[in-house]
């Protein structure tokens, strides 16, 4: 069943430039190499160990960059949703 306002957030994500995305919205990457191979990281896993995610992630992308084709991210757009819903309310109750 599609939401009613599915379209109103999908034009949102779109617009959005994504220069930076913190880290707690993603779900898993999916990185292809030069030689086809793919692996995909699931991250919610790896927020579970004792390293932080980012620190995990700047040490793989400096170990393989130079053998990585592409690159894939899921991001956790509910969280997303929640999260500028949230701050959005605030902001205009605060104004």
């Amino acid at each position: 069943m599609v939401q009613k306002n599915e379209k109103y957030w999908q034009e949102i994500f779109d617009s959005v430039d994504m220069n930076y995305l913190p880290t707690y919205y993603l779900k898993s990457i999916k990185v292809e190499f030069d030689d086809k191979t793919i692996w995909e990281i699931d991250l919610q896993q790896k927020k579970k160990e004792e390293l932080p995610v980012d620190e995990i992630l700047e040490d793989f992308f400096a170990e393989y960059e130079d053998n990585i084709k592409s690159i894939n991210f899921n991001v956790d757009f509910l969280k997303v949703k929640r999260d500028v819903i949230k701050k959005t309310q605030r902001f205009l109750k605060n104004k």
